[in-house]
C-alpha cells in the first residue's frame, strides 16, 4: 500500500477530517487535512456499497478529490458505525456508515 489514513466524518458539517496518515509512496495524505464529504472517495465507496476498487472511476464513481490525486485502487475499512439515512446507488437505505473510515491506497 502506498498510503494509508485514517478518517473521521464530522456528520453536521458534511466533512472528512484525515486523523493520521502513513504515506510511503507519492501520494501524500496530510494529517488534519478535509474535504467535503459529498466529495470523499470514502462515501462513494459506501454509496456503491463496495469496500475495495482497483479501478476507481470505473467501477465506483471518482470524485474530485480522487481524481486530483490520481487515486486508481482504494480500500474503505470502517472501524465504528453510526447511523444514516444516506441513500446506496440502488436506493436502498445504509443503515451504517463507518465513523471513523479507514483506507488504503496504492
Amino acid at each position: 500500500m502506498e498510503t494509508s489514513f485514517v478518517t473521521a466524518i464530522a456528520w453536521e458539517a458534511q466533512r472528512q477530517d484525515v486523523l493520521f496518515s502513513l504515506n510511503t509512496g507519492e501520494l501524500q495524505i496530510v494529517e488534519k487535512s478535509q474535504t467535503d464529504w459529498r466529495d470523499s472517495i470514502c462515501r462513494s465507496m459506501f454509496l456503491a456499497s463496495q469496500a475495495a476498487s482497483m479501478d476507481v472511476g470505473g467501477d465506483v464513481v471518482a470524485t474530485g478529490d480522487a481524481q486530483t490525486a490520481g487515486i486508481k485502487s482504494f480500500v474503505a475499512v470502517p472501524i465504528l458505525n453510526c447511523a444514516t439515512s444516506e441513500k446506496s446507488h440502488n436506493g436502498s437505505s445504509i443503515e451504517s456508515l463507518p465513523h471513523p473510515c479507514s483506507t488504503r491506497l496504492g
